[in-house]
């Protein structure tokens, strides 16, 4: 990825008074300060990334890209690794526009803090936006870092759990990953069970946890079959 300012800030005022989970009824209790220039998750994007693979818009994975996207005439996608990844490993950065309310392709990655897949013009910036949901995923997100869960090779799926960065969902799905432990209905962390959220706590994001020690007992996950 190239260096430089990342993530934009795109935060209207009056956004931030109706709060972050107002689009998908969250709590209240997890709105706090507006979002501003100096945030750390701001900062983090302007240092230097040259450690950090280059995200391919186009390609293959026996091109040996890092990542590429697999995307049908409809748009609809998936991320591939291009080449072998140990876990541990940092496969890239989001990469997008910094907003303080959510949109049905961003990732929360603060309690007021979600990235949008926003190119401008530079595609290869948002790849990340094809990430599919699964419930055995191969990769977590930890801030602004996409990390790998377990070895992949190349052609793999690169996938991560929506519940371990989203508080709840602005559109929950039925799942079809075939998980052995698939949850079938996919509506956020804060729709889950207390046993489903403490499952969960070492792999989701930190925003998560600081919510859960607040979360009430059980929260009703929207109808489903």
């Amino acid at each position: 990825m190239a260096s430089g300012a990342a993530i934009q800030h795109r935060a209207g005022a009056e956004d931030y008074r109706r709060g972050a989970y107002g689009a998908r009824g969250g709590s209240a209790g997890a709105r706090g300060a507006g979002l501003h220039q100096t945030h750390p998750l701001v900062m983090q994007t302007h240092e230097p990334e040259a450690s950090l693979p280059t995200v391919h818009a186009r390609g293959t994975p026996s091109q040996g890209n890092p990542v590429c996207a697999e995307v049908d005439s409809e748009g609809n996608g998936r991320l591939l690794a291009g080449r072998s990844f140990a876990a541990g490993d940092i496969l890239f950065k989001l990469e997008g526009s910094l907003e303080d309310r959510p949109s049905r392709h961003s990732v929360q990655i603060g309690e007021l803090l979600h990235v949008r897949p926003d190119s401008e013009g530079r595609p290869e910036r948002v790849l990340w936006r094809y990430m599919n949901h699964s419930c055995e995923p191969s990769v977590a997100i930890r801030g602004i870092e996409v990390v790998a869960l377990r070895s992949l090779e190349p052609g793999e799926e690169i996938t991560f759990d929506y519940c371990t960065t989203e508080a709840m969902l602005i559109s929950p799905f039925a799942c079809a990953c075939q998980a052995a432990a698939c949850r079938k209905w996919i509506a956020g962390f804060l729709a889950l069970t207390p046993e489903q959220r403490a499952s969960l706590l070492p792999v989701a994001a930190p925003h998560l946890a600081a919510l859960q020690a607040s979360a009430p007992e059980e929260r009703s996950a929207p109808p489903h079959d």
